[in-house]
């Protein structure tokens, strides 16, 4: 990772709006949980957390032993004043912030609060990479993961190769990216773009707006009066990339609407990535069009890279071109693997988290997840007079799954001990008791029986009596205990909105394709090499 502390460990700031922090799918656990392999082994950067940010990953059993971190005040009490001066002035011993990971629902009214405003500008005046969503952060320490360390990326791919047999290779001649910049720095848009014009040529479509837009397309506007000769170098360097026709299709400018196109272009997916060179020392006009189109490409479930400063896009255009030069720019994740072939989330272990022990590891990730999960779905209905039903089937290691389940308080109470001084305790009566908790055992086996008597106990939870099918069920909880894909006592399905969490024993690889139809399961658990092996059929190692 390129950074400004000469070879010092890094530093990175993690925070988000409570929306998108709370709970084990929200997008500040699923980044630390994607990443938590490459922050230990490879990067070693020291987080600068947020309280409320790492009380929630904490509970979702995440960065639990991760020793470097540095706790940051929670944002009522001043947290992002600290985090805004540490951008500006640098930290104690002289390193800066390598990158503020801000995860901003711009539904939130905070986002437009006068300290989230200030952090992201300080970010842009230092030129500190600012990465205001989930796919901008994925993007950002992705590329920097496949360059400079394909060993353990490989745990957590697919390649090249096998994306390509099973077209998930995403290819740049279907994406568009959208280049803009204010005038005081066109000159460095037409730098960068000539510095990097064959990575930005594989992009299907350049978008530019107004001047900017025909600056790149070799055309001097009028407006611009006699430019500078740098200007005029550049743009003549830049003419012969529109041989052929605009390399940039022209957008209106930015005061008459051009922010505007791209943001709606954001909205429908037809734009993937957005480069903007703003200057936050001068007064805009359009100042509304430009914070819709930033919060454009901050919709949770639609959000695009977007970036600020000229730095930041030239280490973002550097990274790219380092992985094509590992070989490794076309590798796929396996969580978005998973996604394409399967329409699952992926929860992926890798056994060396718990010193090469699967069946460990693969119990650990799925009791936290399934814990936070749960905890997350009732205090969201406590407000209501609902009841949050969880179904359990039968299963060999759902029993296992549940002794540690049980555990966890203790265990949380424990790392809060250790931590101290929270300003909310980790562990809250609401978090011990799960009052509007109903198990259900899907059923009448013993075995789910007795599952379900176990997970009610371990939540302090209300034991119903055994459903005939899934109806009605809002957790589901499954394992598949046979290498044929049976799903362990399971029953029928789930006909009604929820979540089907299908945990995987360690060296059973997880063909869903029977499982995923009609509304199946929406949650996978599994290691991460049985994963592999099922999405390129292979038999695991």
């Amino acid at each position: 990772m390129s950074s400004g502390n000469d070879g010092a460990r890094p530093a990175i700031a993690v925070l988000a709006s409570r929306s998108l922090r709370l709970g084990p799918d929200s997008p500040a656990a699923r980044f630390i949980r994607r990443f938590e392999p490459y922050f230990r082994a490879v990067l070693r950067p020291e987080l600068h957390l947020l309280e409320g940010t790492y009380r929630s990953l904490l509970r979702c059993g995440l960065l639990h032993d991760y020793e470097p971190v540095v706790r940051v005040p929670p944002g009522g009490e001043g947290g992002l004043v600290a985090l805004s001066d540490r951008v500006v002035s640098g930290l104690p011993d002289g390193r800066r912030l390598d990158a503020v990971v801000y995860f901003s629902d711009p539904r939130d009214a905070t986002s437009l609060f006068p300290d989230s405003l200030a952090l992201k500008r300080e970010c842009v005046v230092t030129r500190t990479p600012f990465l205001a969503s989930e796919a901008a952060a994925v993007a950002w320490f992705g590329l920097d993961w496949l360059a400079r360390d394909g060993r353990s990326a490989a745990a957590g791919h697919i390649d090249d190769a096998a994306a390509k047999a099973l077209g998930m290779r995403g290819d740049p001649a279907d994406e568009a990216v959208a280049l803009i910049a204010h005038d005081t720095l066109k000159t460095e848009m037409l730098a960068f773009a000539d510095e990097h014009r064959g990575f930005l040529s594989r992009f299907g479509a350049r978008l530019g707006t107004g001047t900017t837009g025909a600056l790149l397309n070799g055309r001097i506007p009028e407006r611009l009066g006699e430019p500078a000769p740098e200007v005029e170098d550049l743009t003549a360097r830049l003419r012969d990339l529109s041989a052929g026709g605009d390399w940039v299709r022209g957008m209106a400018s930015g005061p008459r609407g051009g922010d505007v196109q791209i943001a709606e272009l954001v909205r429908q997916r037809r734009c993937q990535a957005v480069v903007f060179f703003e200057d936050p020392h001068v007064s805009r006009e359009h100042e509304a069009d430009i914070q819709l189109m930033e919060r454009a490409t901050r919709i949770p479930g639609n959000e695009v890279l977007c970036l600020h400063d000229p730095a930041t896009a030239r280490e973002w255009a550097a990274r790219h071109q380092r992985c094509e030069a590992a070989g490794r720019d076309g590798w796929v994740t396996l969580i978005d693997a998973c996604r394409r072939r399967w329409g699952v989330e992926l929860v992926p272990v890798a056994s060396a988290d718990h010193g090469g022990d699967a069946r460990t590891a693969q119990l650990e990730a799925a009791a936290w997840y399934i814990r936070a999960l749960v905890s997350e779905r009732a205090r969201g209905m406590a407000s209501s007079a609902a009841r949050l039903r969880v179904g359990v089937g039968d299963g060999g290691l759902l029993g296992e799954l549940l002794d540690v389940i049980a555990s966890l308080p203790e265990r949380l109470q424990a790392v809060d001990d250790a931590r101290g001084d929270f300003a909310m305790p980790l562990v809250r009566r609401g978090y011990r008791r799960m009052a509007n908790v109903e198990v259900v055992p899907e059923g009448d086996a013993a075995g789910a029986v007795r599952n379900a008597g176990h997970l009610a106990a371990a939540l302090s939870a209300t034991l119903a009596t055994p459903a005939a099918g899934a109806d009605g069920v809002d957790v589901r909880i499954a394992t598949l205990s046979q290498r044929s894909g049976d799903t362990g006592g399971a029953g029928d399905r789930r006909r009604s909105p929820g979540d089907d969490v299908l945990v995987v024993p360690p060296g059973v690889p997880p063909r869903l394709a029977g499982q995923v139809d009609g509304g199946g399961v929406t949650t996978v658990i599994a290691m991460a090499r049985d994963v592999r092996a099922a999405l390129t059929e292979q038999t695991p190692g």
